[in-house]
């Protein structure tokens, strides 16, 4: 169990059966954001993360 990783958000948000990810998807189409939209948010998350993963800084990595 090296890596950890934690989620924060509001509970009606956030489905513990689910993936992450899988929980943004019916967020998607409840406010309507277009596919170009939701691509590009999710992979400036993804990058957000990999880059504070690798700069030692991921709260969840210790």
């Amino acid at each position: 169990m090296q890596n950890i990783g934690v989620v924060f958000g509001q509970r009606s948000q956030l489905w513990w059966d689910i993936g992450v990810i899988e929980s943004f998807q019916p967020l998607k189409k409840v406010y309507r954001v277009s596919d170009k939209e939701y691509r590009l948010r999710l992979d400036e998350l993804v990058e957000r993360s990999a880059s504070r993963r690798a700069a030692g800084t991921d709260r969840s990595a210790s």
